[in-house]
């Protein structure tokens, strides 16, 4: 019988509560390995290079280095990187800054805990993921804009 890998994740949050927290979730799963965590957007980098992760769960609010920078960076340093962005907020600014750098997720930090491993495996598949208030904030977006699915090239 064939073992499934292991999807290896890298967390990044300021707040050592909720790391902490995160890293208890993530490893009852055992489907899921955390390879590291770091307080700051310069750590998340130097461990993204270090351990080249699966996926990226990292906080848009980080001292040294915001968390939107470090996603542009890693996703310089590795086309196709897949990262979750973690907030507190979801304004139209947080969550389309996060996209736009190149985050395939956003999930609010009150999202219901099945939610981030839901997250991180539809991710890994290669499919975008946003929480349900994310998703909600985007449709709400999308249908203030001009945009339009029919005229896509």
């Amino acid at each position: 019988m064939e073992q499934t890998p292991q999807i290896t994740v890298i967390i990044a949050d300021d707040h050592d509560i909720y790391r902490d927290g995160l890293f208890m979730l993530l490893t009852k799963d055992p489907l899921i390995m955390v390879l590291g965590d770091a307080s700051n957007g310069k750590q998340l980098i130097r461990l993204f290079k270090e351990y080249q992760p699966d996926i990226v769960l990292t906080d848009l609010r980080m001292p040294e280095l915001d968390g939107v920078s470090a996603i542009r960076e890693m996703v310089q340093l590795k086309p196709g990187a897949k990262i979750i962005a973690l907030s507190t907020f979801d304004s139209d600014t947080m969550v389309t800054d996060a996209l736009e750098a190149g985050a395939m997720g956003y999930i609010v930090k009150n999202a219901e805990r099945g939610e981030i491993t839901e997250a991180i495996r539809m991710v890994y598949a290669g499919n975008p993921y946003y929480c349900k208030t994310t998703s909600n904030r985007l449709v709400r977006l999308i249908a203030k804009s001009d945009f339009n699915p029919y005229n896509i090239s």
